[in-house]
């Protein structure tokens, strides 16, 4: 795993979920990332190999700022 130092995007927040997901893999291809709806259930143990995208499923737009963990 390598860690290229970029955690956060907040410049997502808003986007296209499918955008915002081909984003981070340009940016940080090492990360895996979960696209998730609202509701969805993840464990809460920290990883820095992970990376959440939370979208609303109306309007496949980000909801919350991705980040690593």
């Amino acid at each position: 795993m390598t860690d290229t130092g970029k955690t956060s995007w907040p410049e997502l927040t808003g986007l296209d979920v499918v955008e915002a997901e081909q984003v981070v893999r340009r940016e940080r291809p090492d990360l895996n990332i979960a696209v998730c709806g609202p509701g969805t259930f993840l464990t809460a143990d920290y990883r820095k190999d992970r990376l959440v995208l939370r979208y609303d499923p109306e309007t496949r737009c980000v909801t919350d700022v991705p980040s690593v963990g």
